[in-house]
């Protein structure tokens, strides 16, 4: 009987994955209960100079403690980008009481938003915080993960490919971006998603 618990342990040692990268196929192979794709690895928005729009450099820790969707887009808010708004504040809404732990977030990547996306802001999405970044400092941020982007691809936001795009990403309340979704996400599965992070999460 000894031998044979010895066993089990040494076997469990051996066929344990040794790296991140096999921890997270053995996850993936095993399933998990989330619905958007985890960013392998997990980067801090913080490595990122964002700048509010009023031009003052915009820092983590001198915000409220939330969960953040950032939504990466250009200067020009077309259709796909409208499509991810859209989906993206319906799903908020439908987070109820809880809806006051998250925010969204527009990353502007090629500079200050147009005239026409700005007054598409104020009307459509008034909670919308809009933040500017670079366009290839964000490419570079997202190059050493599985996120599907690629440089240039804020310029014109819209691309064909856009199921396979990544469109958000959630950024936890320590301010690391640590879960994607592309095109073909919808809004069921970012609440769902959301619904579960809130639930095993402090306030």
């Amino acid at each position: 009987m000894v031998a044979i618990v010895l066993g089990v342990i040494v076997s469990g040692f051996l066929v344990f994955p040794k790296t991140r990268e096999a921890r997270n196929q053995l996850l993936a192979s095993l399933g998990t209960t989330n619905q958007g794709v985890l960013l392998s690895p997990v980067v801090p928005i913080d490595s990122l100079n964002l700048r509010s729009s009023d031009g003052a450099t915009w820092r983590l820790g001198q915000q409220p403690r939330k969960w953040r969707l950032l939504i990466p887009g250009g200067r020009h808010c077309g259709t796909n980008c409208k499509n991810i708004l859209y989906t993206t504040r319906q799903m908020h809404v439908r987070l109820g009481k809880n809806s006051h732990r998250l925010q969204r977030v527009y990353l502007s990547l090629d500079g200050e938003p147009d005239q026409q996306t700005a007054e598409f802001f104020k009307t459509e999405h008034p909670y919308l915080k809009v933040l500017k970044g670079d366009a290839g400092e964000f490419t570079t941020w997202v190059a050493g993960t599985n996120a599907p982007w690629q440089a240039g691809m804020a310029t014109p936001w819209d691309t064909d490919d856009e199921q396979g795009t990544m469109r958000a990403l959630v950024v936890d309340q320590k301010g690391n971006a640590m879960l994607f979704y592309q095109g073909k996400h919808s809004g069921n599965q970012m609440l769902d998603d959301f619904n579960h992070l809130f639930k095993y999460s402090a306030e």
